[in-house]
């Protein structure tokens, strides 16, 4: 099974996340973000990518795959740019699992 990072809930690599870089080392746990945004400033298991700017991105230039390029998700961004939006099949479907809330970003973890 996967580790999962506590912090921001992406997968973690060598006891440490390349995500928000919480490292875990003989007992000691800290992150990167600790020191730099107060507590209430982070959500745990959420993405750092916004929602709406991704369905406003789709529903614009979604046919460019310009929202896949945006959550990191470059390998089908580039499919949906050379095959607009893979016949527009796939834009029509990332709208609505924008829209509702659940499409990932590269992380899988949901846009906030």
């Amino acid at each position: 099974m996967e580790k999962k990072c506590p912090v921001c809930g992406a997968a973690m690599e060598e006891d440490m996340c390349s995500y928000c870089g919480y490292t875990e080392k003989e007992n000691i746990q800290e992150s990167v973000y600790s020191e730099k945004l107060p507590e209430n400033e982070i959500t745990y298991g959420i993405s750092q990518k916004n929602k709406t700017t991704a369905l406003l991105l789709c529903i614009f230039l979604g046919g460019l795959g310009v929202h896949r390029f945006y959550v990191g998700k470059a390998g089908t961004g580039v499919l949906y740019l050379c095959t607009g939006g893979v016949l527009g099949i796939g834009w029509i479907i990332d709208i609505v699992r924008i829209a509702t809330g659940s499409f990932r970003d590269e992380f899988d973890l949901l846009l906030q």
